[in-house]
């Protein structure tokens, strides 16, 4: 069986007949109210919802992506059967991205992503494609509900774990960083001290106070700010 990242992204396809660029731009813009490929200022949201089209009932989300410093509204079929996320061409050259590879990493709702290129023998070169892998990174609760007369597609991103986890991560580096300084320092001085040592010992242990207590609380002051 092939692991997440032996996945042939290059092999992937979806039989998509019924949508292209000019429904994204067009009609799936109207039914999201969000025009495809427009600027926006927002690089996250907490929640979005989706619309359904088509007859072959395609679910639709639109996500800002962020290339350099750019935001653009990027409209995606949500596709549980696909683990990997693909944006097309069409999108790239609306950033102006000159140079471009079959893999490349991009901010999608303020979430570092690799993303691929539609296979070029694919049935979807010209639609963007968010896969599950980054639904579970990114701590997506989706909801999706359809009925007769109704549909609700909900996607909810859990930012405050996102930011715990961010912060946890930093606490417990920050805490390797003070404990390395500290032992870095209280061995310098501890060389330095012995030298002093065979010549006045009565000065010694005042110097070694004084110093190794001094840069404690530096270290303690710079780590906390």
């Amino acid at each position: 069986m092939l692991g997440n990242d032996d996945y042939p992204a290059d092999m992937f396809d979806l039989l998509l007949i019924d949508l292209n660029s000019k429904d994204l731009h067009e009609t799936i813009s109207k039914d999201l109210k969000i025009q495809y490929l427009s600027d926006t200022q927002q690089t996250e949201l907490k929640e979005t919802n989706g619309v359904i089209f088509g007859s072959n009932l395609r679910v639709i989300v639109s996500l800002p992506v962020t290339i350099k410093q750019k935001t653009k509204n990027v409209h995606f079929i949500l596709d549980t059967g696909s683990p990997k996320t693909y944006i097309c061409e069409e999108v790239y050259e609306s950033f102006k991205l000159q140079s471009r590879t079959p893999i490349y990493q991009v901010f999608i709702n303020n979430k570092r992503t690799v993303v691929y290129l539609p296979p070029i023998n694919s049935h979807f070169t010209d639609v963007n494609i968010l896969g599950v892998e980054y639904l579970k990174s990114s701590g997506t609760n989706l909801s999706i509900i359809l009925t007769n007369d109704y549909d609700n597609i909900s996607l909810q991103f859990n930012h405050e774990r996102n930011e715990d986890i961010s912060q946890l991560q930093s606490t417990f580096q920050v805490d390797l960083d003070v404990q390395g300084k500290i032992l870095g320092t209280f061995l310098l001085v501890t060389i330095v001290s012995v030298a002093i040592r065979n010549r006045k010992p009565g000065f010694f242990l005042f110097i070694a106070t004084i110093s190794l207590s001094y840069n404690i609380y530096k270290i303690c002051i710079e780590s906390y700010f």
